[in-house]
């Protein structure tokens, strides 16, 4: 299908052309959100931890401060929906779920998570004062996922031959990645990369498909480090001295008939 809107000619302007137009977006999706939204210091002190859900019958908070004792704490409920209660924390780091009718959901407002069962955490400063976090989550899907997004839209107009002063606008093309960036527990980490684009694949937006790009496996602890990867870029593989930073490599040229290296200088 082809768009005509009736663009007018330029003055001037002769024989065939084509005006290409390039919007390109990307995503910060984490960049606005703050540290601990749900998580606040109490006007009167202590921390005050909040929960919206208005159709809740019982709500209570659990953590490493009460033993994960799921009853010991109560959250009460507001007039607006919110359930909120205040705990007096050390100076640290502490981990916490809410407990809604018996079910354990981390803080759909902290983007922040530890721990292999996905537990939010809060960091308490001197002073009683919330210290930032770096954010793990940005998506209330799961409290392990932190996504990423492009968005890349090619329009192409072109000038109709025949004559008519008007022009023609094409269906436009999209290029699309949706990056997907997973905390598995403590040591395992993945990155998954997936794509829609409707040049590729032949099809209308709404026809196309999501598909893997790419992606890898880090597994990383005190004994060992270990990644998995398909098609994706995590070295230099015509040179691999790279990958252990140049050692041995006294000089690299851009052409590999004129390279020179050397051998792994001895101790004195």
């Amino acid at each position: 299908m082809r768009l005509n809107p009736h663009i007018s000619s330029p003055a001037g302007r002769a024989g065939r052309s084509a005006g290409i137009g390039l919007i390109l977006g990307i995503l910060a999706l984490a960049a606005a959100v703050p540290a601990a939204a749900g998580v606040g210091a109490a006007p009167g002190g202590g921390i005050l931890f909040t929960y919206e859900d208005p159709y809740a019958n019982q709500v209570f908070l659990a953590g490493d401060f009460n033993g994960w004792n799921g009853s010991a704490t109560p959250m009460a409920k507001g007039s607006d929906g919110v359930w909120s209660t205040v705990v007096n924390l050390a100076e640290g780091d502490h981990e916490y779920k809410f407990v809604v009718d018996g079910q354990w959901i981390a803080d759909p407002d902290n983007p922040v998570t530890v721990g292999d069962f996905g537990n939010s955490a809060v960091r308490v400063a001197a002073g009683g004062a919330i210290e930032r976090m770096k954010a793990t989550s940005n998506t209330e899907l799961s409290p392990k996922i932190f996504l990423g997004s492009r968005y890349i839209m090619l329009m192409q107009e072109r000038k109709n031959e025949s004559g008519n002063p008007s022009w023609n606008l094409d269906r436009p093309d999209f290029d699309i990645d949706l990056d997907f960036n997973i905390r598995v527990n403590e040591d395992l980490t993945a990155h998954v990369l997936t794509n829609i684009n409707s040049l590729t694949q032949g099809s209308n937006l709404w026809e196309t498909n999501l598909v893997f790009d790419r992606g890898s496996l880090l597994l990383q602890n005190e004994d060992i480090n270990l990644m998995a990867f398909d098609n994706d870029s995590v070295g230099t593989w015509d040179d691999p001295l790279h990958l252990v930073g140049n050692i041995c490599l006294l000089y690299t040229s851009p052409s590999p008939r004129d390279r020179t290296r050397s051998r792994m200088p001895s101790s004195a």
